[in-house]
């Protein structure tokens, strides 16, 4: 099974694609979601959310504007989610 942070990022990319639009050179996602709701759909404590949501902020690839999440790079996000 792939750790919470692998299936974490492989939902915010597939929301980038669904729901993202690009803007100044981030990708906006335009669908606002919890990380309740996120922990429901990967069947995680949200805890563990916000835990993994942190270290995403912290590395950079994760931000918020103006309350939805932003991705500078989504490549590097897949990457990082990848060697998770």
């Amino acid at each position: 099974m792939f750790s919470a942070m692998r299936r974490l990022c492989d939902l915010l990319l597939e929301m980038a694609k669904s729901y993202g639009e690009i803007k100044g050179g981030n990708t906006i996602l335009k669908k606002k979601i919890s990380q309740e709701d996120m922990a429901k759909q990967l069947h995680v404590n949200r805890l563990t959310i916000l835990r993994c949501m942190k270290e995403l902020r912290d590395y950079g690839m994760v931000g918020t504007e103006n309350g939805y999440y932003s991705f500078p790079d989504l490549n590097a996000l897949k990457k990082f989610g990848n060697e998770s």
